[in-house]
């Protein structure tokens, strides 16, 4: 309670444009929280429009936690970061997002064969993924690739 934010949602489309006519390209670009569909759409177009050659995607899908959609986000959200997700190099859900990503179960207590699962859906897509695993020997048997 008692945050406040601005959306420069509307801003963004001139911004990118800015930045295309300077010339402007990232060898990188991080996405984090991002507030509506709408933020998706405008930050996937700034990503094909700024993306210097070989440029590192790194997207968190920050959008869930303990097995819920943050307020305000629904399923056609997740379908929209679906699409913001498939262009990423590196892909850093939490177990929440990963779920609603997959459509997999949300557990809070899992095995093996469940993150192993969730990493073949999730590469399915084509998305390299790092998924934080509990301090147990799940962990020592993850490919390193993934951890």
């Amino acid at each position: 309670t008692g945050f406040t934010f601005r959306a420069l949602t509307e801003d963004m489309p001139a911004i990118c444009a800015h930045w295309k006519k300077e010339g402007i390209t990232f060898d990188g670009i991080y996405t984090g929280y991002l507030g509506s569909a709408k933020q998706i759409e405008y930050v996937k177009m700034i990503i094909d429009n700024t993306a210097a050659e070989n440029c590192l995607v790194v997207v968190d899908p920050a959008m869930a936690d303990n097995g819920k959609l943050y307020p305000g986000f629904d399923m056609p959200f997740v379908d929209e970061m679906k699409k913001l997700c498939a262009s990423a190099d590196y892909l850093l859900p939490n177990i929440t997002e990963a779920c609603f990503l997959t459509g997999m179960e949300y557990k809070t207590e899992y095995d093996q064969a469940y993150i192993d699962e969730m990493i073949s859906k999730l590469c399915a897509e084509k998305l390299i993924v790092s998924i934080p695993l509990p301090p147990t020997s799940i962990a020592s048997t993850v490919p390193a690739a993934f951890v």
